[in-house]
């Protein structure tokens, strides 16, 4: 699995979770995204995707 499809299942993962609780922290965006080495620009999108 390369690292695009894996970020794109974290996001998916995360809209759902969101989208079912009504809400996310930051706390478990940021513990989706501690095993990606991502730039601040890669982050940035992914913030802009969830929203």
């Amino acid at each position: 699995m390369n690292k695009e499809t894996s970020l794109r299942d974290a996001q998916e993962m995360l809209m759902k979770k969101g989208k079912k609780r009504g809400m996310l922290t930051y706390k478990e965006i940021m513990n989706s995204l501690q095993e990606f080495d991502l730039s601040t620009e890669e982050i940035d999108e992914f913030y802009e995707k969830l929203t």
